[in-house]
């Protein structure tokens, strides 16, 4: 109303609001509602300083309802940040096949083609009450189906990403020129791996065992095997 009297037009003719979020105790975190009332509340600066992106916290949102209360915690973070980054190496695995520009979002997709069967479910998930944990599940089943031809893949993820907003093949293409695959980013992968499994055998001596499970599906969505063995544990990719 104020926006509509300065300006003497209509403004938005829809407003929603949110669920609240709500951090997990653990941690070092004061479990209960965040607000800035109760001072129990943090900033996408205090995201920032501690390493993640802006963009892994938008992630860690749509996946979850809107109506839903989120739980908020470092590992929810993690995960986020972890799934991000396994789907932006899966698209820049399909753009190295691609000779298009990826930033570009190209004419309708063939109708009935495998892409535009996904991008459907994908726009009807939306029109049903902005279901986004579904239709950002339809976007990571779209870019591991290799019977969907590469080039409707990229289209069918711009447009998706034009209502995400995640930046996807922006960030898949920036890593690519910057070289991903180059033995300096190999051994930072590989130290990053071997701190994940330090961290999941120090959770299994706590017998925390959903820690240790949830480490091992992490490195699995990332293209890495775990097998315990009697001298330890041994990771390969996949």
């Amino acid at each position: 109303p104020q926006s509509e009297g300065a300006t003497g037009k209509p403004w938005d003719n829809y407003w929603l609001h949110n669920e609240g979020r709500v951090r997990d105790k653990g941690g070092g975190l004061q479990g209960g509602k965040m607000s800035k009332s109760s001072g129990n509340f943090i900033t996408l600066q205090t995201l920032v300083d501690e390493g993640f992106d802006p963009l892994d916290y938008r992630f860690f949102l749509l996946g979850a309802h809107y109506r839903s209360q989120v739980a908020f915690s470092r590992e929810a973070m993690e995960s986020a940040r972890n799934s991000r980054a396994a789907l932006v190496r899966r698209i820049a695995a399909i753009l190295r096949t691609v000779r298009d520009n990826p930033g570009e979002i190209v004419g309708p997709l063939p109708e009935g083609s495998p892409a535009a069967v996904y991008l459907d479910r994908f726009r009807e998930h939306l029109e049903q009450d902005l279901a986004t944990p579904r239709a950002l599940s339809e976007l990571q089943m779209l870019v591991k189906d290799s019977s969907v031809p590469p080039e409707q893949i990229v289209s069918a993820v711009n447009r998706m990403d034009s209502v995400l907003g995640l930046n996807l093949t922006g960030t898949a293409g920036a890593e690519i020129g910057a070289g991903q695959e180059n033995s300096a980013e190999s051994g930072a992968v590989g130290a990053e791996v071997e701190r994940l499994i330090a961290e999941r055998s120090e959770a299994k001596k706590r017998k925390d065992y959903q820690r240790a499970d949830d480490i091992r599906a992490i490195l699995k969505e990332q293209g890495v095997l775990l097998e315990d063995t009697p001298q330890g544990t041994v990771w390969k990719r996949i």
